[in-house]
């Protein structure tokens, strides 16, 4: 059995009708049992059909018509796959059988076969599927798109000018809420926006999720040789961005870009995310001037070093922070290997335009910083707060304003709590 289904698979890529024929005398019920056993899940006639043996499916098609409905690995019809390698006369052909098969979606986008022949830009299969089968023609995509938004945005300029009267509404929006003339914009098709302005009924004004026109796309967009032209033209169509419109109500806003090739399919995923934008420089600005502050700190604490004392050998060249030191040191060296890890990311590995890894060297020299000032608090404390300082009646400076050490790291910590928290809200200052 299996030899018979090798022997129809490579009849099916030769197209070879006569070796169909005795294959299905040795085993008249051959068709029926072929489905999942030839490669990737093609039966004989998605082989035949997108290879464009026309002769060999119209075999396949009178001894078994059910096979046309099938679809493959892919989620492809044999109609797709022959409207999508243009072989017209293969089309015809699956046609004979009914129009029902122009309504077959394939799975994953929705896409019918007159869907994928304007995507492949295949204007005769397209007339040919459109002359087969009107309704069609209105039928969307998963994204919401018309067979007239997949035209405009695979620049088929020949397939517009064909559809464009069949159409029910020009000013169809898809799941963005872009029209027709938002995508034609967006890529800068300079015939498809001419032809499509000389239109009456287009509305040179929709507004899609982002409230963008046309023109706003148009303004939004990189720069390129002919906008000017295209500006033109908007204008003198009526055309106007959407700070010259009003304001709207808008329902869930987008973030994505308009001409972006993914469209949204769920109402939880049109939610507006607010992205902090970092710059690179600044970041690696602040680790600088934190390594250098700390590094002098480490090498000339603050106090300097007790001086030599004879009658006190263990005292000789140690610092007057005493038992602070401990916290001092562990501050300081953490800001200092912060702050250098940071500039050696930003100088020799992170990708700038990542915002995510951006944003965790925010986080990075938050600490980096905090530590600094931990470490500064320690240092004041032992040169301002020492119970010496602080009991001495003759001191004229006696009555000046102190803080503790415990009052200083309750204050940082107060401040850095503060800063966190602001640093975690999602909302924006105006």
């Amino acid at each position: 059995m299996d030899t018979l289904f090798t022997r129809l698979e490579e009849a099916s890529h030769a197209g070879d009708v006569n070796v169909l024929k005795e294959l299905l005398q040795e085993d008249k019920n051959l068709l029926e049992k072929v489905n999942g056993r030839t490669s990737v899940g093609d039966n004989p006639l998605h082989i035949a059909a997108m290879l464009g043996h026309a002769d060999f499916v119209s075999e396949v098609i009178y001894c078994k018509p059910e096979l046309a409905k099938e679809l493959n690995g892919q989620g492809l019809s044999p109609l797709h796959l022959a409207a999508a390698h243009g072989h017209v006369t293969v089309v015809k052909e699956l046609l004979k059988d009914g129009s029902d098969l122009c309504l077959i979606s394939e799975e994953q986008e929705g896409l019918l076969p007159l869907h994928i022949a304007v995507k492949k830009r295949r204007t005769v299969i397209v007339k040919e599927l459109v002359e087969a089968c009107e309704e069609a023609v209105h039928k969307l995509t998963n994204c919401g798109e018309s067979i007239l938004h997949l035209a405009v945005k695979y620049n088929s300029f020949d397939t517009v000018e064909f559809l464009i009267d069949q159409v029910q509404d020009i000013n169809a929006k898809d799941d963005r809420g872009n029209t027709i003339l938002h995508h034609a914009v967006a890529t800068k098709q300079l015939s498809v926006i001419k032809f499509l302005l000389n239109k009456v009924a287009i509305d040179v004004n929709a507004r899609n999720l982002m409230s963008l026109t046309p023109l706003d796309v148009l303004l939004e967009s990189r720069p390129q040789n002919g906008d000017l032209i295209i500006g033109e033209m908007i204008r003198a169509a009526g055309g106007k961005t959407a700070v010259e419109l009003g304001p709207v109500i808008r329902d869930s806003v987008s973030r994505m870009l308009p001409w972006q090739p993914h469209c949204i399919v769920t109402t939880n995923e049109r939610k507006e995310k607010k992205e902090k934008k970092y710059d690179p420089q600044i970041l690696l600005l602040v680790a600088t001037l934190v390594t250098t502050v700390t590094f002098q700190a480490a090498l000339n604490p603050p106090g300097g070093f007790k001086p030599d004392d004879k009658d006190h050998e263990m005292t000789k060249g140690q610092p007057v922070f005493g038992h602070f030191l401990n916290y001092f040191m562990f501050y300081d060296v953490s800001a200092l290997f912060l702050s250098v890890s940071v500039m050696m990311l930003l100088l020799c590995v992170v990708p700038r335009k990542k915002n995510i890894v951006m944003k965790f060297l925010v986080w990075v020299i938050w600490f980096a910083a905090s530590s600094m000032a931990l470490a500064f608090t320690c240092g004041i404390s032992v040169l301002y707060s020492n119970d010496e300082y602080s009991n001495d009646n003759n001191n004229p400076n006696h009555d000046k304003w102190y803080m503790s050490a415990p009052e200083l790291l309750s204050l940082w910590n107060l401040l850095f709590t503060i800063g966190i928290s602001w640093n975690l809200s999602d909302e924006e200052w105006s």
